[in-house]
């Protein structure tokens, strides 16, 4: 692509191409990134711990947890129970 009077932005570029690119293409990124996210947070609640009623080695509770906790519906039987949990 050429880019007249100056270098290419990428950042305005990503943005382009969000906005331009197909609605299931767009869905799918956005739902990449929303899993991806909350797989990154789930890590961190993994190997740090913090969360009452997580079952111990149980990646899928502190995935679960995250996405609990990014969408804000609110906690059910798991919840922060030190720092590392609560700073998220």
């Amino acid at each position: 692509m050429r880019y007249v009077g100056g270098s290419p932005d990428g950042w305005r570029d990503t943005y382009h191409h969000l906005l331009t690119m197909p609605l299931a293409a767009f869905l799918g990124v956005m739902a990449a990134v929303y899993l991806a996210i909350n797989a990154f947070f789930g890590l961190i609640y993994f190997l740090v711990g913090g969360v009452t009623n997580m079952r111990p080695g149980s990646f899928a509770d502190a995935f679960f947890f995250s996405v609990e906790t990014m969408s804000t519906v609110g906690y059910g039987v798991m919840s922060p129970r030190s720092m590392p949990g609560i700073w998220r």
